[in-house]
């Protein structure tokens, strides 16, 4: 044991010495790709118009983030975003007009976007629900300054791979009164992949995606997850709403097929790295190899559970579900808050469970009501439910969750 203690003591020491070699390089490397990889998010506006886009009145509107394609880092007119991006949150796409921002834009008296050019949805996931949530998009007239990301393909993609993920988030406008959409208006956040994962959509569907730790929120979706060099490696779709412990990444295998049936060229490779790539490239497969060796000796071949069932929101976000309950409501202490002014929920409306793999749903005393399949549940009492399942809050279908 003495000497196990010993061995586990050099390694770390070593991981330790060469961590203080990697990070100036590494930290030096990560901004300048970064900084590249800025040069081809966008953000987005989905107009919702009444009756179809041609009426001119607006009825609804919404943000998200997109991403360059084509040959890496030249210009280009084509972007991938999600599919409800483009469809504002699902609604029929006759009704919408897509628009790309510009630093400067604005909407006139008449509600209708400048410096802002409008898009064409090349292809979408509508006619299958918007499943995977994807579409691909391009600029009807010229714009510059728009730099294609290459992509890798997420399986390819090993969990422990460190990520980021750049967009838009809504919070930062809200928060930020001089917020724009241009280049230094982007957010980046970083984490590491945690699995892949076959997502269950329900009615026997199922979509390959990345379970990663960079966090993301409203906004960010249709946004770029990134590897170290600067390769888009899945399309940022959904974040847990409790601590956003996870957010999920749809394939990019999906967008690559797409792009090749629609005929146009994407990149595999970014053309750029550190000329000490050789250097730290063995320093950081030896810190790898030390790490792994820790941690065998350290957890005792122990795996982390993987996640069996999540919570589709009413705003599209997925909920992992863990052990324990989960409490529903408009109260700040729910793991799943409701926004304030939402119709038939109660502060503290519903909890659902999961108890050694049984999931249940209980109505903790809201004054709207708990329903499942048009029914009402009675108070207090626990009813089982399973992948599936669509329970609502009151009677309004907009308040409706799915068990996936």
């Amino acid at each position: 044991m003495k000497n196990v203690k010993r061995f586990l003591s050099l390694l770390t020491a070593l991981l330790l010495c060469m961590s203080m070699l990697m990070l100036p390089a590494s930290a030096a490397d990560d901004s300048k790709m970064l900084a590249e990889v800025k040069k081809g998010v966008v953000q987005l506006l989905a107009i919702v118009y009444k009756g179809d886009k041609t009426s001119g009145i607006p009825i609804d509107a919404c943000t998200g983030t997109g991403f360059a394609v084509g040959k890496a880092g030249q210009d280009t007119n084509v972007f991938v975003t999600n599919w409800h991006v483009t469809t504002c949150g699902g609604y029929d796409p006759s009704m919408v007009r897509v628009y790309l921002l510009l630093d400067d834009w604005y909407l006139d008296q008449n509600l209708v976007p400048q410096n802002a050019v409008e898009c064409e949805v090349l292809y979408s996931s509508a006619d299958n629900g918007g499943v995977p949530d994807y579409a691909i998009i391009r600029a009807t007239s010229t714009v510059t300054g728009f730099k294609a990301l290459p992509l890798r393909h997420s399986d390819d993609v090993a969990s422990g791979t460190p990520v980021y993920a750049l967009g838009y988030p809504g919070l930062i406008g809200d928060l930020n009164s001089s917020v724009g959409s241009g280049i230094d208006d982007i957010t980046i956040t970083s984490g590491v992949v945690s699995q892949h994962m076959n997502m269950d959509m329900g009615v026997s569907q199922t979509i390959s995606v990345l379970v990663h730790d960079a966090q993301i929120a409203s906004g960010n979706s249709g946004g770029p997850l990134v590897d170290a060099k600067g390769r888009v490696v899945g399309i940022n779709t959904y974040s847990s709403a409790e601590n956003n412990a996870y957010c999920i990444a749809i394939s990019t295998g999906y967008i690559m097929e797409r792009l090749s049936l629609l005929g146009v060229a994407y990149s595999t490779k970014s053309g750029s790295g550190s000329s000490d790539w050789l250097l730290y490239g063995g320093l950081g497969l030896v810190i790898l190899i030390c790490a792994v060796v820790i941690v065998l000796v350290l957890v005792k071949g122990k795996k982390k559970p993987s996640l069996s069932a999540w919570l589709r929101c009413p705003d599209g976000s997925m909920v992992p579900l863990a052990e324990g309950p989960m409490l529903i409501g408009r109260l700040a202490d729910c793991q799943i808050c409701m926004p304030p002014d939402t119709k038939g929920v109660s502060r503290h409306h519903c909890k659902v469970e999961l108890r050694k793999g049984v999931i249940t749903l209980t109505d903790v005393g809201s004054s709207g009501g708990t329903f499942v399949g048009g029914n009402r549940i009675a108070v207090n009492v626990p009813v089982q439910i399973g992948k599936g399942t669509e329970f609502t809050l009151g009677s309004a279908s907009t308040n409706r969750f799915t068990i996936c």
